[in-house]
Parts: structure tokens; C-alpha cells; sequence
């Protein structure tokens, strides 16, 4: 009998491993905390790596908050004050978040950015190889 408990944990345990892939495109901004939501494609887990080790954890700004107030902008003192090089770099890159945009997920594995079955199946067989049925050279008719 199937459980709903059961395969409520099986989809966490899915989500969890398919967000691998997913990033958000920034959108306005605001509803995502640039610490913990994955929203910087060019960065490795899409997250950007703070300058100082423990930053993150007293300041939970949105990126929203990481434009300038002239608005349209990045604003780089506030990213150099908060991110590594390499992040501050990342996100430069980036158009800054647009008013009145929303925030989409994109899958970063896929060149349409969109997640298929096929995708899905890829990477669960790239970090979950199948266990060989036989050996090179041998029979398996038999």
C-alpha cells in the first residue's frame, strides 16, 4: 500500500536532488535571499561566496537590495562589501533585477533551460550508475 508520507519524502528527496540544476533568473529580486536561494548561473552551487566567512549569516539581504538607489544598476560597493571577487564578478555579468519582472526557475543543465524527463533521467543515471548485469567476454545467452 502506498503511502502519502512516503512519497512526500521521496519528493523532497527528489526536489533536493534535482535543484542541483535549477537556478532562479532574478526577476525583481525581492522575494530571493541572495544567500540562500540559488540565483547566480555563472557561479559553480549558484549561489554567490561571501568575502567574509560568517557575513551571511548576519545579513540576509534579497538581491533586490543589491542595487544601487538610483535603481538599474548593481551596486558595486554594496557587492564588494558583501561577496568574493569571483561572485562579485558573476554577478556583473548578470542583468541586475528588473521592477514589475517575476522571478522564474530556469534548469541550468539543458540549453533550452527547461527541465525534461530525459534530463531528469541523465542525471540520476550520471550520479546513480546502473550496477553491471554481466561481465565483458562473457556469455550472457547462456
Amino acid at each position: 500500500m502506498f503511502h502519502i508520507a512516503h512519497g512526500f519524502g521521496r519528493g523532497l528527496c527528489m526536489q533536493s536532488f534535482l535543484s542541483r540544476g535549477l537556478c532562479y533568473k532574478v526577476g525583481d529580486g525581492r522575494s530571493l535571499n541572495c544567500w540562500a536561494d540559488p540565483w547566480l548561473p555563472l557561479m559553480e552551487t549558484f549561489r554567490p561566496k561571501p568575502r567574509i566567512l560568517g557575513v551571511e549569516q548576519l545579513q540576509q539581504p534579497k538581491v533586490s537590495d543589491l542595487v544601487s538607489s538610483q535603481g538599474g544598476e548593481w551596486n558595486v560597493i554594496t557587492l564588494r562589501h558583501l561577496f568574493d571577487d569571483g561572485s562579485v564578478a558573476a554577478i556583473l555579468r548578470i542583468p541586475p533585477p528588473i521592477t514589475g519582472c517575476s522571478v522564474k526557475r530556469q534548469w541550468m543543465l539543458s540549453i533550452k533551460r527547461e527541465l525534461s524527463v530525459r534530463d531528469a533521467y541523465e542525471l540520476i543515471i550520471k550520479e546513480h550508475p546502473p550496477p553491471c548485469l554481466f561481465r565483458i567476454g562473457e556469455d550472457f545467452g547462456n
